[in-house]
């Protein structure tokens, strides 16, 4: 019995061989019953050359599937026509064409507000849409259900016939809803220490909530806009009679960062070695808890020194609740020294946004041997209320990880020497955002204005601006004022995924209300990004001047940075 199947079906072979030719080159042509419906067919574009017949019977089968979208319904197909050992013709009987459709539908199953979405012409439980949008608008029905919860839901148009109306069909739009599904339990697959809270908080993914497959592809991608973690890939669900589990593929990131240098000399008078240089620590989530530390060390030797430390501990008790807590030194030169204090409680909205309120402490202490009253500075304690929100919105991107980046800050307190009482009123705003013009070409657009309400500022008390982060080409926080504004713009050009150059330029204006000063500052430059393996490295040239000040070569700052993660 097995040779004579064996030489059945190797005589089908070339019979189908000797049919329709092993000619690489086969050639198609459509041909409705008469000239208008071969123009008709025509308008349809088709591929007209294959390389076998399957090919070509694949494309009569997809011409086929447009036409009855198209509203052939009565569409019949003829067969095919050999005409030569390379040309083939299929024939179709076109007849009548249905333009409109009209679905009448259960409107406690979809309500009409969702209808209206589709159709500006519908009834008391029905509605009319072009036939070719029938399949468009079925895949619209059936998310809608699916995201309510009804995964397993599908939609079939039943009960189909004629109209009056030769040009218009009814149908009856039949749903069959799975019963609502929620999710029992996720399971984090890679990073099995990854906080919790961030699931229930930033990811907003939570036990007992509905089950939304577009939410849920949408909110682990959210995951990917923390620094510590990332998914190794898409979700995956596992559906059982009575249980719904979510299993998330993440790694963990390292997102621990450094930026600075260090150097030594001794002081020309005293002999005392000093410390120089500049660091800029950053810790990120080593506790598996989302915690950062940040720790800022600046100094130029007799001129200035910082001493900055911050610390931010996210979702206390796995509530949407976090502590942000701040130690700031500030000394300049033999002038004056500045201890401020501050802590906040953040309040998380969603993945991108918060607000806060805290409380700030100032202290400040006049340095000099002989008061100086022309330099106006002061002893003095301050203490602030203060509220403020954030938006930070970041993107895939090893150069640029923050697409757009807004805050707004205000704080109320008062001022206390030992002869008065001020009240203050200060505020801040922070405006970023990268407008991308291609993949290779982007403008940033950076603002920056904080002001001071008081009577009889101290110059110690003053908002200090100036260096890499505020307007580039003048010293860092050289510049006093009582309000100021600074507009960073750059445009970028990426020559590959890792290497950037950009223009720069910086305008600022500014008061010194305490010594009666205004100005505008301009500056002009260039700079490079390169990210490598140790980190993201960046130079910038940077000129800048005042009002009064022509451009010199000489007055040419250099900036340098490397932000090396581990």
């Amino acid at each position: 019995m097995k040779t004579p199947l064996f030489l059945f079906f190797v005589l089908y072979i070339y019979v189908n061989s000797s049919c329709y030719g092993q000619n690489p080159n086969l050639f198609l042509s459509i041909k409705g019953k008469d000239s208008i419906e071969t123009t008709k067919i025509d308008s349809i574009s088709y591929s007209k050359q294959f390389q076998n017949f399957l090919q070509l019977k694949k494309e009569v089968d997809t011409l086929q599937k447009k036409l009855l979208q198209s509203g052939y319904l009565d569409l019949e197909f003829i067969g095919f026509q050999k005409k030569s050992d390379s040309l083939l013709v299929a024939k179709f009987n076109l007849n009548s064409k249905y333009n409109s459709i009209i679905i009448f539908y259960d409107k406690e199953v979809i309500p009409e507000k969702i209808i209206e979405n589709i159709s500006s012409n519908l009834t008391d439980g029905s509605f009319l849409i072009p036939i070719n949008k029938t399949e468009e608008v079925l895949q619209y029905l059936t998310d809608y259900l699916v995201n309510q919860g009804n995964t397993f839901s599908n939609l079939s148009l039943t009960k189909i016939k004629k109209k009056g109306n030769k040009n218009t069909i009814e149908a009856t739009l039949n749903s069959k809803r799975s019963q609502s599904r929620t999710i029992d339990k996720i399971t984090i697959k890679g990073y099995k220490k990854f906080p919790k809270s961030y699931l229930k908080y930033y990811g907003r993914l939570k036990k007992g909530k509905s089950f939304n497959k577009n939410e849920l592809i949408s909110k682990s991608q959210s995951i990917n806009n923390l620094p510590f973690a990332s998914s190794i890939k898409s979700p995956e669900v596992l559906f059982r009679k009575d249980s719904t589990t979510i299993f998330l593929y993440l790694k963990k990131q390292n997102a621990n960062s450094f930026d600075g240098f260090l150097g030594f000399s001794s002081d020309t008078e005293s002999g005392n070695l000093e410390l120089n240089g500049y660091i800029n620590l950053n810790l990120v989530n080593n506790l598996n808890y989302g915690e950062r530390l940040n720790i800022i060390y600046k100094s130029d030797g007799n001129e200035q020194q910082r001493f900055e430390a911050n610390l931010n501990l996210p979702y206390i008790l796995k509530t949407p609740i976090g502590i942000e807590a701040g130690l700031e030194i500030f000394k300049r030169d033999s002038s004056f020294l500045i201890t401020e204090q501050n802590i906040n409680l953040n309040y998380l909205i969603n993945d991108k946004s918060n607000v806060f309120l805290g409380y700030k402490a100032i202290n400040s202490n006049d340095l000099l041997d002989i008061p100086q009253s022309s330099l106006n500075i002061n002893d003095y304690k301050s203490s602030f209320l203060r509220a403020g929100f954030n938006y930070i919105k970041r993107q895939e991107s090893n150069l640029f990880p923050t697409k757009s980046n807004y805050s707004i800050l205000g704080e109320l307190g008062s001022r206390k020497t030992d002869t008065e009482t001020t009240n203050q009123v200060k505020g801040e705003i922070h405006l970023s955002h990268i407008f991308d013009l291609n993949n290779r070409n982007s403008i940033l657009i950076k603002d920056t204005a904080a002001i001071i309400f008081s009577d009889n500022l101290f110059t110690n008390e003053l908002n200090r601006f100036g260096g890499i982060n505020s307007i580039r080409g003048f010293e860092e926080n050289t510049i006093n004022a009582s309000l100021h504004n600074v507009l960073n713009t750059e445009y970028r050009y990426l020559l590959s995924q890792n290497l950037l150059i950009h223009s720069i330029i910086d305008y600022a204006y500014f008061e010194d209300e305490s010594n009666n000063i205004s100005d505008n500052l301009t500056s002009f430059g260039f700079g490079l990004g390169l990210n490598t393996q140790t980190g993201l490295f960046r130079i910038i040239f940077a000129n800048g001047k005042t009002s009064n000040q022509n451009f010199r070569f000489s007055n040419t700052k250099v900036h340098i940075s490397l932000n090396a993660r581990f």
